[in-house]
């Protein structure tokens, strides 16, 4: 089992899943620690009162460079996130930038690297 950066635990094969998807079938470049932000659906945000002002209150990318980098409102995080598993109770982020449109059933990236 791994560990996402909220301390769930995701089966391994899940990154198998990831890169196939994002790497392989989109052709993006993942980030370097992406593992730690394979959430489960709707546990993004860590709004505890121990979080202080560090508190992550939402997920971050697991594209678009070397290190992610966190949404800033829900729409923008709802409209970029990809499921990862066939139950759907897995997702992963893409980068707003680095992203692209579902059209169809086809996978129309916003940027030709």
């Amino acid at each position: 089992m791994e560990i996402n950066e909220h301390f769930d635990e995701y089966p391994e094969e899940l990154i198998d899943n990831v890169k196939k998807n994002i790497e392989d079938d989109r052709g993006l470049k993942l980030v370097l620690n992406y593992r730690k932000y394979i959430y489960l659906d709707g546990r993004y945000g860590d709004k505890s009162p121990f979080a202080g002002k560090y508190a992550k209150e939402f997920p971050a990318s697991i594209t678009g460079g070397d290190v992610s980098r966190r949404f800033k409102n829900k729409e923008s995080y709802e409209a970029n996130k990809i499921f990862i598993d066939e139950e759907k109770k897995y997702v992963v982020f893409l980068s707003p930038t680095y992203g692209g449109v579902n059209i169809f059933g086809n996978w129309i990236p916003y940027r030709n690297r």
